[in-house]
């Protein structure tokens, strides 16, 4: 089992995080928009994507 992250791996994953976002989001038509906030030592991402018989679904990704 691992400790806890610190602030610097934490850093980087979110970087990893939005760089890999920011690719599906160009090769993908479906997806409209990548949101992120960091709050309360949260760091949320909000991906909205297109849908067929719903016209938006928004997932949720924290860390």
């Amino acid at each position: 089992m691992q400790d806890r992250m610190d602030g610097e791996q934490l850093d980087d994953l979110s970087t990893r995080i939005d760089g890999w976002l920011d690719a599906l989001r160009r090769d993908n038509e479906q997806i409209s928009a990548v949101d992120r906030v960091d709050e309360d030592a949260v760091r949320r991402w909000f991906v909205r994507l297109r849908g067929d018989e719903k016209n938006i679904t928004t997932i949720w990704f924290a860390l």
